[in-house]
Order: structure tokens, then sequence, then C-alpha cells
């Protein structure tokens, strides 16, 4: 478990309410990907990818899961930039979707209590893809 200033009582607590949330996070962020790869989004897809990949970087970081956090973080950078372009590439909606699947491992190890580390070269990608986006905006 973290070091989160949580007793392992509280954690026991927090512990399910963060992976039933974090799940449902990573629901939304597949669902809003799906719509974007089907061509059947709009500018409110972004939007709630957004918002829901911003909320579980915020609940990881607050309960000390700084990996989940961190890769959030990477693909909200992602998202904000991608609202400012007028199509989408494929590429990046590919990187989400690798992203999302992450992320899910993630919260399984979580709920294992395995610790697992990122891929290599993940955040580095997605870092990448969304300073292309920016220094080409």
């Amino acid at each position: 478990m973290p070091e989160n200033g949580f007793t392992a009582e509280e954690m026991e607590v927090l512990l399910p309410i963060f992976l039933d949330s974090g799940r449902e996070y990573v629901v939304q962020l597949r669902e809003g990907s799906l719509r974007l790869r089907n061509l059947q989004a709009d500018g409110d897809s972004l939007g709630a990818m957004h918002r829901a990949v911003h909320s579980l970087k915020g609940a990881a970081l607050q309960i000390g899961f700084d990996e989940i956090g961190t890769l959030a973080s990477s693909i909200e950078d992602l998202i904000e930039h991608l609202q400012t372009l007028e199509r989408v590439p494929p590429e990046s909606i590919d990187l989400i979707d690798e992203g999302a699947a992450t992320l899910t491992e993630q919260l399984d190890a979580v709920e294992a209590r395995t610790p697992r580390a990122l891929p290599d070269g993940l955040l580095e990608r997605l870092q990448a893809l969304a300073r292309q986006k920016r220094d080409s905006a």
C-alpha cells in the first residue's frame, strides 16, 4: 500500500471506492475513444474523456497511487491538446486506448496488492504526442 497518510483502516474503506470509481472513469475514457474512432464524436466526447481522466488523476494522487495519477495526467494532457484540433488523428486514439488498458492493469494490480510498473516508454510517447500537437497548433 502507498504511503499516503491514511491508516490501514481508512484504506480498507477508501480502496474499494477508489477502485470502483477508477474503473468507471476508465470505462468513460474507453467509450469516448470508441466514439472518436467511429467518427461519432462531438465536442462533448473529448470533454467527457477529459473529465473522467482528470477525476481519476486526482483520486489516484490523493490516495497515493502516483503511477496511476501520473499516467492519467499524461493522458489528460494529450486530450487537452486534442481539444484544440479539428480532427483527432488515429494515432492519438490508439495511444489513448493503450493508456486506458494500462490504467485497467494498474487498477487490477492495486486490487491484487501487487504493484506493477508502467510499460516502458508509454509516458514518454503520450507526452511527445501532446507536445507535437501543442507545437503544431
